[in-house]
Parts: structure tokens; sequence; C-alpha cells
């Protein structure tokens, strides 16, 4: 910025001087010199050069000089002219080519021009005479133009100087520190840039990159927080199964060295030993499915085959049956208005099916679940409705992103995976699933592509 300031300073400068210099040489060219010069020069070649000669000849003769009249150089008397003939011309000097020798010539060609004076010459072709006029300078023209034409660089130069410093202010800078951005943001550097900017393509460009940032910023925390609990989890669920298994191991122990011989004894130790094994499956089911996301859930390897929507209706009513068999919950369920055939994954299906309706089940009211079909247009959406609590509006958008818990969930068993694998089976299936809050619960919805 101040080299730039500088370098604008010195144009400004040499501008005005080169200006001067201008004007200067431009009042030479005055339109009135020129008037009053041609009129001189007009007079001298009528007969002017011939009175000078009579006039030079007569004083000679009163002086009693023997000058020659056609001496080399003459001076004009400038006596006889009117004021308004002359205008600023000081003096006029003659100089007879033909009679002139070098040292004449370098005089009068090379003479000193006085302060405030300028030297114009004119030649008078037909008599060989050489014509000197000096010029008296108007101080106050040329200052006067001088001064117009300087303020007129100088408001030009403001300008040019402002739209600069416009320029850096709301353009170069509010670039440069967003050049800067993505290059911080890419190094996981969040640290709050604040760019000011009154220029509205900017200033939407800004927010959007400062938008960015905080989203990234809270992404990357969010991801932080997310991969902490998932070790704390597995940490826990490994060592959770030490503790069966140093039961297991003891009482195998026990029964190898005979430590228990009667028959109650021993069928007591292997229901032990059977019950922690159980415990060791449970916690190891658990514990693989919390490392479900390690196992690359995105590249889910499912094969697009095309069911009847009739043979996945049977499926999910067989599910829905088992699990609510002991259970004091009513189905409401309707059958497909048309047998579709749908691209869906057979081997996928039960999975998918077990986590909603588990999910429906855990946190409804377990007084009843509805089943619904409808069409959208190359698409046939399967909704499961419960009663019960809805889910809160600022955490439905994040229920189907890995080990995420809701409020509702925070006492119950789980690890926030079931609607993730959901989510991910339905987009291998180029599906969808998605979750609404109803008048009476919560509508978990799938989206089936028509085949």
């Amino acid at each position: 910025m101040k080299k730039i300031t500088i370098i604008i300073l010195i144009l400004w400068i040499f501008t005005l001087s080169f200006t001067y210099l201008i004007v200067k040489n431009q009042g030479l060219q005055s339109h009135e010199y020129l008037v009053n010069i041609n009129r001189i020069q007009s007079w001298l070649k009528n007969n002017g050069i011939n009175e000078l000669k009579k006039e030079l000849e007569i004083e000679n003769d009163l002086q009693g000089n023997n000058k020659d009249s056609s001496a080399a150089v003459i001076e004009l008397d400038l006596s006889d002219f009117n004021p308004d003939e002359l205008g600023n011309i000081a003096a006029v000097k003659i100089l007879n080519l033909k009679n002139m020798n070098q040292n004449t010539a370098e005089v009068f060609l090379t003479a000193f021009e006085p302060v405030n004076y300028r030297y114009l010459y004119r030649y008078l072709a037909a008599a060989e005479y050489l014509v000197r006029y000096q010029i008296k300078l108007s101080e106050h023209f040329l200052y006067r133009n001088f001064v117009y034409l300087a303020l007129l660089l100088t408001l030009i130069f403001i300008f040019f100087l402002s739209l600069y410093y416009k320029t850096e202010r709301e353009i170069l800078t509010p670039l440069k520190n967003a050049s800067e951005l993505p290059q911080k943001l890419a190094l996981g550097q969040f640290k709050s840039i604040k760019i000011k900017t009154k220029n509205k393509y900017l200033k939407k460009l800004c927010w959007g990159l400062d938008m960015l940032q905080e989203k990234l910023k809270v992404e990357k925390e969010k991801n932080y927080q997310l991969e902490k609990d998932h070790k704390t989890m597995v940490a826990g669920l490994s060592h959770d199964i030490r503790t069966p298994l140093n039961t297991i191991k003891n009482y195998a122990i026990a029964l190898e060295e005979k430590v228990y011989t009667k028959p109650e004894e021993i069928k007591r130790a292997l229901k032990i030993i059977i019950s922690r094994t159980d415990e060791i499956e449970k916690l190891s089911r658990k514990l693989i499915k919390s490392s479900e996301k390690d196992l690359e859930l995105d590249s889910l390897d499912s094969e697009n085959n095309e069911l009847y929507l009739n043979e996945i209706h049977s499926r999910l009513i067989n599910i829905i049956s088992e699990k609510t068999e002991r259970l004091p919950i009513k189905l409401e369920a309707e059958k497909p208005h048309d047998n579709l055939l749908l691209q869906a994954d057979i081997n996928l299906l039960d999975q998918l099916f077990n986590n909603i309706v588990d999910n429906a089940i855990k946190y409804g009211d377990l007084k009843k679940l509805n089943l619904n079909y409808r069409s959208e247009d190359y698409y046939q959406l399967i909704e499961l409705k419960n009663t019960g609590p809805q889910i809160p509006a600022k955490e439905l958008k994040h229920i189907f992103n890995s080990y995420y818990r809701g409020s509702n969930a925070q006492d119950d068993e789980g690890f926030g995976l079931g609607l993730y694998i959901s989510k991910k089976i339905m987009t291998s299936l180029a599906g969808d699933i998605y979750a609404q809050n109803t008048d009476q619960g919560v509508k978990i919805v799938l989206v089936f592509k028509m085949a």
C-alpha cells in the first residue's frame, strides 16, 4: 500500500512539472502574439525595411556617422507603434543575412534570453532578413493556465488514488484473506477469520466461506467426539468380556480338577458356564455392531434383485409378529394395493426390518403399530408407525448418523448404529429412509425404487 502511494505521488509531481513546461512553452504560441508579429512582419515586408534604411541614413548624416545603412543588425524603434499593436512584444531586431559574418550570426541567434522573456524568429524571404522578436511572457496567464491544469490533474490523481484504496479495502484485501482460508481449512486450522467488505458479491462469498469454516469445525469436533466415544465403548466392552471369561475359566479349571463331585454341583457349574458364555456372546455381538463403522458400511455388498411387494410385506409381517408375540402391542397392517416389482436385496431385508421394528417397539409405548403402503412417482413407500413419545425436531435429522443416540434413548441399551445401518442399506438399494413425527408417535418411511 505505501509503495503504491509513493509511486503515485512521484508520478503526480513528475506530471505537474511536465505540465508546467508545456504551459510555459504554449504561452509562446498565443494567438495574440502571432497576430502582432504577423502585423509587424507584413509592415516590414511591404516598406518597413526601406524606411528603416532611410531613417538610419538620415540619423547618420545628422550625427556625422559613417555607419553603413546596410548594417548586419538593425533594431526597430517601437515608439512609432501603438501599444495595442505591440502587445507583449518588447523589442525587435533585424539581421541582414547578406552583410552578416559568423560572429554576428552567433551573437544574434544565441543571445541569452532575459528572465520572463522569450525570443521568436521570423524570416523575410524576399529581403533576406531574419527578424527576432523579444516577447515578454505574461506570468499571470501562465500561472492561471498552470493552476487550472494542475487542479485538473490533481483531481484525476485523487480519483484514481481513491479508486485504488477502495478496491484495495473492499476487494483485494478480502480476497487475500479469503484465499488463505481454503489452505487453513485443509490443514485443519479453524481460527476465525473476519472478512469485512461492502461489495455484495464478495460479502456473499465471504459469508459462505465463514459458514463453511464453522460447519467444518463443528463436524470435526463432532467426529472427534464420536471417535472418542467409539473407542471408549469398544474398550469398555472388551473389559466387560473379561469378567465372564474369567468366571468360565475358573469353573472349567474346577471341573477339570474335580473340585465338584456331586451331580448337582457339576450341573450348577455348567449352568454358570453356559450363562457366562451367553453373556460373552451378547457382548461380542455388541462389539461387532459397534465396529461396523470401521468395516466400511459405505461399501455394502447388496444385490439389487427384483422382489414383489407381497413377498416383502410377508417378510416384514413375520418379523413384526415374532417381536410382538409376547407384547401387548396391537398391529394394524394394510395389504399392498398393487403387487409391484421392487428393487431389493433379500439378504439385507431381514437386517433392515429387524432394525426399524426394534426401534419402533423400544421407543414406543407398546400399544400399537401401523403398517401402510403408498406410491409416489416411481417409488414405493412403506410406512411403519408407532405410538408414544415424539423425537425432538432438532434431533430428527441426526438419528441416522452413526453412534447418534437421541435424548429419549439415554437410558436404553444400544450404540446408535441400527438406523445408521438401515440408512446404508437403503442407499445401497438406490432408495432412502427417513423419519417423521406424527400426532401419536413416530413414523419410519422406507422408499424402494420400482423395478
